[in-house]
């Protein structure tokens, strides 16, 4: 019986079958054309061109095959965007994600357009390759400045109509002064109490509404901020608010360094961070002490806040509910305006800073906030 063995392939087998394979996957690698994919050698020359680059930018593979990279970005952005690509390029060389980048692309015909990309490597042989996949952005950041259009004109009228309802409210305010000093019966005096706490509720609720609508005009105003003298004037300013008294106060802050940020922005998330701690105690009791505990500690890189209470707490199917607009985790409890913990949300988003909660019923909740240092 004659056994047939399979021969192992020749030198010329070999070299068609990788000749097919590089012809099989350079199809596919020109047939992309969502994509953008550029490949550049070490020294950043072009060295593959796919149809989506083509399309986007213009030029076809003859035309800019050994071209530098630097042809395809904006010549307003020509030494920014060198200096991003090698930062990528040395994460990359050192074995490090390198992160997206974003910048104004070039075309043939001098139309610039942005554009978002990544990059990766590899090594063949001695030779070091780049590989960039871009993405033309111009229909998002279409939309991106649409809706910073839409936000401002929302801002702004958010802040005109708290500014022109505060007319009414003060004229009340004025009358009730009068009413006042008339001389009431029990009924009528309390009557006015009553109608003094909705005015004040009111004028609470238009302050907030005004300056949830100007935040993002507050970075322009960076200032080093001294957070004893903000938590001092806190104190003050919550004095009058119920349950004040009975809350036990512990304030830790560590600033050996210069924190730089906006004054009333700062003001603003601890006062109401505070001011939400007190709304929620529980009635001091001889066993339980309505405490709240505030922790600052500031560094060259940013700020930390901590407030943590002991009080009624926040159950856990709230607590990614917490920050939404006029949210209250507690309908029985009256005072606040439900705008305190969205204000200090928006804040710490606009800043691209980071807070967090966590929360037990019965036994409390702790807020951190992260904001960097505007230096």
């Amino acid at each position: 019986m004659q056994i047939k063995t399979k021969k192992s392939l020749n030198g010329f087998e070999v070299n068609n079958q990788l000749k097919a394979i590089e012809t099989k996957y350079s199809n596919i690698f020109q047939s992309i054309n969502v994509g953008i994919i550029v490949v550049s050698d070490s020294a950043g020359n072009i060295i593959e061109w796919n149809k989506g680059a083509e399309l986007a930018f213009g030029y076809s593979s003859s035309e800019i095959i050994g071209k530098p990279l630097t042809v395809l970005i904006s010549k307003k952005q020509v030494d920014t965007g060198v200096k991003e690509i090698l930062k990528v390029k040395d994460k990359l060389d050192n074995d490090t994600y390198g992160d997206n980048i974003e910048m104004l692309g070039l075309r043939k015909n001098g139309d610039e357009f942005p554009v978002e990309f990544s990059m990766s490597n590899w090594q063949h042989g001695e030779e070091e390759f780049y590989c960039a996949f871009m993405l033309d952005i111009t229909n998002r950041k279409k939309l991106e400045e649409k809706l910073k259009k839409t936000t401002k004109d929302l801002e702004l009228f958010l802040y005109r109509s708290a500014h022109d309802l505060k007319a009414p409210l003060t004229s009340a305010e004025g009358l009730l002064h009068l009413l006042k000093e008339e001389k009431l019966n029990k009924r009528g005096s309390f009557l006015v109490t009553m109608l003094d706490e909705t005015l004040e509720k009111g004028r609470l609720l238009l302050d907030n509404l005004a300056f949830a609508s100007v935040i993002s005009e507050k970075r322009r105003d960076i200032t080093v901020v001294d957070f004893q003298k903000i938590l001092g004037s806190i104190m003050i300013a919550l004095k009058g608010v119920n349950n004040f008294q009975s809350v036990a106060f512990h304030i830790a802050i560590e600033q050996e360094n210069d924190f730089n940020f906006n004054w009333e922005l700062i003001d603003s998330i601890l006062q109401n961070l505070i001011l939400n701690a007190i709304c929620f105690v529980k009635p001091k009791t001889k066993t339980h002490v309505p405490t709240i505990k505030i922790r600052i500690e500031v560094s060259n890189q940013g700020a930390n806040m901590m407030v943590t209470d002991n009080g009624l707490g926040i159950s856990k199917n709230h607590l990614d509910k917490v920050f939404n607009l006029y949210f209250r985790g507690h309908s029985e409890v009256s005072q606040g305006t439900g705008l305190g913990l969205y204000i200090v949300k928006r804040i710490v988003d606009d800043f691209n800073g980071e807070i967090k909660v966590t929360s037990t019923i019965n036994e409390g909740t702790t807020f951190k906030v992260h904001l960097p240092n505007l230096k």
